[in-house]
């Protein structure tokens, strides 16, 4: 009996391992295939920040901004592990921030179709990158979860599943969007404060016309008193 019941345990256990292997590893799976969507990204970001590049060089600008962003682009291009591509893709977008700043001091490159429409296709795929790194990431967030949950981190350690990185990147887009936020939320501040305004303006008011109805009464009163010793003399 008691060996029925050692059996039944083992099989037990032996069947929670697969379950807990397999799960760990269809997780590991879909996080890799969701690396490899971001990194895709990434790299036709490269290829458009390329052609950007070269659309500034053709338009004479030169200098400091277009130097920062080439070599922002290279190291970006060269970054190995995905905490060393989130470094250097930051990088690349501080570096894309000063060259939008020097095209918009520019009205002739401001103004500039080609230049507009290049913009528009970093924002694009910046997006893109936003939106597959969002996926990724909570993929990532679930698979180290379950990594660390006790007893499954113990298959975990011992068939050799390690943690992964996050990946974000912050975007010019995305910098815009937080300002407009907080200008929103100073707005909001101000139309409440305005919103309670015209209440103690009519809290005045109210008192206002009472004063005036008090001094209203009085100024009757006295008209009547007057008239009446008119009426007497007479």
């Amino acid at each position: 009996m008691s060996t029925l019941i050692l059996l039944a345990v083992v099989i037990i256990v032996v069947l929670w391992a697969i379950g807990a292997y397999n799960g760990l590893s269809t997780l590991a799976t879909q996080v890799e295939r969701a690396w490899d969507k971001v990194d895709g990204e990434l790299k036709r970001r490269h290829e458009v920040v390329d052609n950007f590049i070269t659309i500034l060089k053709d338009k004479g600008v030169e200098g400091e901004p277009i130097n920062r962003l080439m070599d922002a682009r290279k190291r970006a291009v060269n970054a190995g592990t995905i905490s060393e591509k989130e470094f250097e893709e930051r990088e690349l977008s501080e570096a894309l921030k000063i060259a939008y700043g020097t095209i918009d001091g520019n009205p002739e490159l401001r103004d500039s179709e080609e230049i507009r429409r290049i913009r528009e296709e970093i924002e694009a795929v910046e997006n893109r990158v936003g939106f597959t790194s969002q996926f990724y990431n909570d993929l990532a967030t679930k698979f180290n979860t379950k990594q660390s949950i006790f007893p499954t981190l113990v298959i975990a350690r011992a068939l050799g599943f390690s943690r992964v990185d996050g990946f974000m990147v912050e975007q010019e887009k995305e910098a815009s969007e937080g300002r407009e936020e907080e200008s929103g939320l100073g707005e909001k501040k101000e139309e409440v404060l305005e919103s309670a305004s015209p209440g103690e303006k009519s809290t005045e008011g109210e008192k206002t016309d009472v004063a005036g109805g008090e001094s209203t009464g009085t100024e009757t009163q006295e008209t009547v008193g007057s008239t009446g010793q008119d009426s007497d003399e007479d």
